[in-house]
C-alpha cells in the first residue's frame, strides 16, 4: 500500500463533505434556515484539522529526514502554504460561527464560502498529483 493512501483517502472524504456542503448554499434557504450549512461547515472543518493534524505529525516529519534535498525542500514549501491557508480558514470559520451569523448574511457566506472551497481543493489537487505522489516513488 502507497504511503499516502489514507492522505488520499482522508481527501476524498474531505471533497465528500464539501460537495455536501455546497448543496446547502442557497440564499433563500439560508435566509431562513442555515443550521445544515452550518453543521456540514462544522463537519468539513473537523475532517480538516484531523487531515492536517496527521499530515504534520506522521507524513512532514518523514519527509524532513528524507535523504533528498528536493523532497525536504517540497515538504517545507507545503507545509509553509498550509501553515498561510489554516489561519485564513480559521478565522473564517470564526466568522461563521453560528447559523444565525450565516443566516444574517447568506450572500456574503456563500461567496466566502466559495473561495475558501476553491483554496481547499487547488491544495487537495496539488498534494494529490506533486506531494503525494513524490513520497509515494521515494518510498
Amino acid at each position: 500500500m502507497p504511503r499516502t493512501t489514507r492522505y488520499r483517502d482522508q481527501h476524498q472524504e474531505l471533497e465528500g463533505l464539501v460537495s455536501q456542503m455546497l448543496t446547502t448554499l442557497d440564499p433563500k434557504r439560508l435566509a431562513t434556515d442555515s443550521s445544515a450549512a452550518r453543521q456540514q461547515l462544522s463537519r468539513v472543518a473537523g475532517k480538516l484539522k484531523m487531515h492536517l493534524e496527521l499530515e504534520d505529525k506522521c507524513l512532514y516529519p518523514e519527509l524532513f529526514k528524507h535523504s533528498d534535498a528536493k523532497v525536504r525542500d517540497l515538504a517545507k514549501q507545503y507545509q509553509r502554504e498550509m501553515g498561510n491557508i489554516f489561519p485564513v480558514f480559521e478565522a473564517y470559520l470564526g466568522k461563521w460561527s453560528s447559523a444565525q451569523l450565516i443566516q444574517g448574511k447568506p450572500d456574503a457566506f456563500i461567496r466566502e464560502t466559495k473561495e475558501i472551497v476553491k483554496v481547499l481543493d487547488d491544495r487537495i489537487r496539488r498534494e494529490n498529483t506533486e506531494l503525494y505522489r513524490l513520497a509515494d516513488a521515494v518510498g
